[in-house]
């Protein structure tokens, strides 16, 4: 969502995909404060990488939001030009990731263009686990980005 929202304040057409089975582009979506620009959010699914070109057309940036695995996964990352991966400071967000890689490679083999980065997410500053996540990431052979989203109790709370 954050991608999203950036793209909508530098004046870009953006399409946002929900393909989570959580809902939560369209829960941030439906939540965003009057006057505030929202981007066109649609559904997605396992189907995605046939008829999200066609639905892609008119927009400047598409942004999709999917489940950590599986089809829809893959369908997300294989229709990408540039897939971010957050990933979270713990042992588990990293383990994750190498089910990432697996379906990374798989799509590069139709994609071999395919570029992939990691954002470090609900980061600690300053603290060991935190300065872990980019390590452990980057040992994993992933760039890892320069920009991190810091955990903010602000956003817990749902303000």
């Amino acid at each position: 969502m954050n991608i999203a929202a950036e793209g909508l304040a530098r004046g870009l057409r953006v399409l946002l995909v929900d393909a989570d089975p959580q809902g939560s582009a369209r829960t941030w979506a439906a939540g965003a404060r009057r006057g505030f620009p929202v981007p066109t959010v649609v559904a997605g699914d396992a189907s995605m990488h046939t008829t999200l070109p066609t639905r892609a057309k008119g927009f400047d940036l598409v942004v999709v939001g999917h489940p950590r695995a599986g089809d829809v996964q893959r369908a997300a990352i294989i229709v990408a030009n540039v897939t971010v991966i957050p990933c979270g400071p713990s042992g588990v967000d990293a383990w994750a990731l190498a089910t990432t890689s697996d379906v990374l490679a798989e799509a590069r083999a139709v994609k071999p263009k395919l570029r992939a980065a990691v954002v470090i997410t609900k980061q600690r500053p300053r603290t060991l686990v935190g300065r872990n996540a980019r390590e452990v990431c980057e040992g994993a052979g992933y760039q890892v980005l320069r920009a991190e989203l810091t955990d903010r109790v602000a956003l817990h709370r749902g303000r």
